[in-house]
């Protein structure tokens, strides 16, 4: 299943999928087991005494600045930490982000394993247990990580490391989590349209998708701009370029 047809699903039954600024946060809730949690900070040792308080006793990542938004997820269930005192179209982002995290590396992963192995497999995908011999030749349980995972959203220009899998991750979960927010079709649409209406600069166009969508501006540059930049004006565009110099 391809990201976009993930995203179609996801908005399923919701009663939400045609309604823009999408409410992430109340689909969340009635789709999937996840529980989203807003502090005034978010850093691991914030999100740490949250979860201690809560009776989780875990391993946590090592990484010391502030974070948008945490993800950790076990025995089934995730919980998505958000920094409360962001922006609200932050605060999307870093929920739809984190979401896409939990889908693509997390539930679907351990719903496949299930599936395959039966639900005998449920204590090792927990980590409460070392898996068998035959479950260990498995191809598929060698895909999905084991006990507790965790995801950290570190703020612009902080990312905790270059690692080409985590980037290849990353990727992945930028590219569903817009999709669930931000349809890239419709987002195609949007800039098409305004492009005809003689609109050419790629700030105007990440405002005018960030009003619409309810997410800040910048996270629309690397799609505006090949759209903007490649496309060839139509002979009113250019009639009027002419006209104006």
């Amino acid at each position: 299943m391809n990201l976009e047809d993930i995203a179609e699903e996801f908005w399923q039954e919701t009663g939400y999928s045609r309604t823009f600024p999408r409410p992430i946060e109340q689909a969340v809730a009635l789709k999937l087991p996840v529980m989203l949690v807003k502090l005034p900070d978010v850093t691991v040792r914030s999100v740490g005494a949250w979860l201690r308080e809560h009776k989780h006793s875990c391993a946590f990542p090592t990484y010391e600045n502030n974070l948008m938004g945490c993800l950790y997820a076990f025995k089934g269930f995730g919980y998505i930490f958000v920094c409360g005192s962001d922006e609200v179209e932050e605060q999307r982002f870093t929920v739809s982000h984190d979401t896409a995290h939990f889908i693509i590396d997390y539930w679907i992963p351990r719903c496949r394993v299930l599936e395959a192995l039966g639900s005998s497999i449920t204590a090792v995908l927990d980590g409460e247990r070392l898996p068998r011999m035959e479950e260990r030749a498995s191809a598929i349980l060698a895909r999905v990580r084991l006990g507790a995972h965790w995801h950290l959203l570190p703020r612009r220009g902080r990312e905790p490391g270059d690692d080409p899998h985590v980037a290849r991750a990353e990727d992945r979960a930028d590219e569903l989590g817009l999709e669930l927010v931000a349809p890239k079709r419709h987002v195609v649409q949007m800039v098409k349209g305004e492009s005809a209406k003689g609109i050419a600069d790629i700030g105007t166009h990440c405002r005018s998708l960030g009003a619409f969508f309810g997410l800040p501006p910048y996270i629309f540059e690397p799609i505006v701009k090949p759209l903007v930049q490649t496309r060839t004006p139509t002979f009113l565009e250019e009639a009027l370029r002419l006209l104006r110099r």
